[in-house]
């Protein structure tokens, strides 16, 4: 009889035989990899906002680049769009995206809340042959910084700057200073003193087309302050960031949304494929956070 051989399999390790547990090793040594590397790579990351060009002004401001192409000042570590702008060039804002589409060259534009200027300075350049410019920032170390970057893209022909906070009185009025987030690393802003005016009074005898008011919790205020105009400038288009939360803290939405309409203003909403559709006011009670167009007619 032929001499029969048997093939022996080898003993499998541990590992081997417990599938998750080599995997939840091999994940945690990826992981710790990848630490060490972050670690060690933070000075490297630390390089790009000067890749991009940056300058540093002093240890709280610098030039950073709008779209890597418009210089513009920012404070550092601002609480708001700083690093986003100052590592990307950008700030991802669907305001921004919205504001930008509905201004067109010719246009005769109010922004209400300049803060550092990344709408003021791209719009603008938009206008620069043909249009005017309102920026209002009440924050005077803000409005001195959105001056000089005015000054840094030639824009002094196109923006007129003014340190006044909108509202719907005029006088003397308190107004969140957002910039002392950043300052004492706080999550409610101090307030200080400001001059206040309303849209009608800015714009009294004159045309204004665009209003962007990028203020979810006071925008409101902004509004009832521009009543006037908004009755009687058929082909005034107005950007708005609406946060139904935040906005009824101060005032009844429902009651606002109401008056707004009775006065002739539509509503639309940006759609993912950046079609504007008109919503009705009882739906804008389920939407949490929108940027809305509010317009007499179809603002396309």
């Amino acid at each position: 009889m032929d001499e029969e051989f048997y093939y022996h399999k080898p003993e499998q390790s541990y590992l081997a035989r417990n599938k998750p547990v080599t995997i939840a090793i091999v994940i945690s040594f990826i992981l710790l990899v990848l630490v060490l590397f972050l670690e060690k790579s933070k000075s490297v990351i630390n390089l790009i906002p000067k890749l991009r060009g940056e300058v540093t002004l002093d240890d709280e401001y610098t030039i950073t680049k709008v779209k890597n192409k418009f210089p513009l000042i920012v404070r550092k570590d601002d609480p708001f769009f700083g690093n986003q702008l100052r590592f990307s060039g950008d700030i991802n804002s669907g305001f921004s995206k919205v504001a930008e589409r509905i201004c067109k060259s010719g246009d005769t534009v109010a922004e209400v809340g300049a803060y550092f200027g990344f709408n003021t300075i791209i719009i603008a350049n938009k206008l620069r042959n043909s249009g005017q410019y309102y920026a209002y920032e009440a924050n005077p170390q803000i409005y001195k910084c959105l001056k000089k970057s005015i000054t840094l893209n030639e824009l002094e022909h196109v923006i007129v700057l003014k340190n006044l906070a909108i509202t719907s009185i005029n006088g003397q009025c308190p107004i969140d200073d957002y910039l002392s987030l950043s300052l004492t690393k706080t999550k409610t802003a101090k307030t200080i003193k400001s001059s206040c005016r309303t849209i009608d009074e800015e714009f009294f005898g004159k045309r204004l087309t665009k209003l962007l008011v990028d203020l979810p919790e006071y925008g409101f205020d902004v509004l009832k302050g521009a009543y006037n105009l908004i009755e009687n400038s058929l082909d005034l288009v107005i950007v708005f960031s609406f946060s139904y939360d935040a906005a009824s803290q101060h005032f009844n939405v429902e009651e606002e949304l109401k008056t707004l309409t009775s006065k002739g203003l539509r509503f639309y909403i940006l759609e993912e494929n950046d079609e504007l559709r008109q919503v009705h006011i009882n739906e804008l009670q389920k939407i949490e956070d929108a940027v809305l167009v509010m317009a007499h007619e179809d603002p396309k």
